[in-house]
């Protein structure tokens, strides 16, 4: 059960919220050798915490109700990315891919304000926008279940793709002023 009452436009704002993400920060910064089978292990305990979050509405009662899938849980599916970037990623980009990340890794904070804002004016009305046909309790029969998975992943890559040009371009504007 939630004791305090904050606002949610206070709450956004609190650190607190981000503990958890730089305790696993600073556990990465000083741990050398990453247990890989737990990473993944958590990594996809996150993810199902994501999705039953996101897109079956579930509220766990011990979490604090907006920004649901912001929390602690949903961030070992982060720090596995992050792992996985630091292990296999090589430090000069060889290739057009590599660069493009490389650029969008460069671009990083912008990209983050760019999503704060972003899903903070228009998140829940393209949410809304794609899932406007589905009735709650969901049946879990192969058709509901293949509609919802093609809705996640549009709205996924959607998400993604609108974030990423805009914090890039948002980047390199930037950085052309500040010249």
């Amino acid at each position: 059960m939630i004791l305090l009452s904050v606002p949610v436009d206070v709450y956004r704002l609190l650190y607190i919220r981000y503990f958890f993400a730089g305790a696993l920060g600073v556990w990465l910064a000083i741990n050398h050798k990453t247990p890989i089978k737990i990473l993944i292990l958590g990594a996809l305990l996150s993810s199902i915490y994501i999705f039953v979050v996101n897109y079956l509405n579930y509220q766990p009662s011990f979490i604090y109700p907006a920004w649901s899938s912001q929390h602690s849980p949903s961030y070992l599916w982060t720090l596995l990315i992050i792992v996985a970037g630091i292990s296999y990623f090589p430090e000069d980009a060889t290739n057009l891919i590599q660069s493009l990340i490389k650029k969008l890794g460069q671009a990083s904070w912008h990209i983050f304000l760019v999503q704060m804002t972003y899903f903070w004016i228009l998140g829940s009305h393209v949410k809304s926008f794609f899932f406007s046909g589905l009735s709650y309790p969901i049946s879990f029969d192969i058709q509901t279940l293949t509609e919802i998975s093609l809705k996640v992943s549009t709205l996924s890559v959607l998400n993604l793709v609108i974030c990423l040009y805009i914090g890039y371009i948002f980047h390199k504007k930037s950085l052309h002023s500040a010249t």
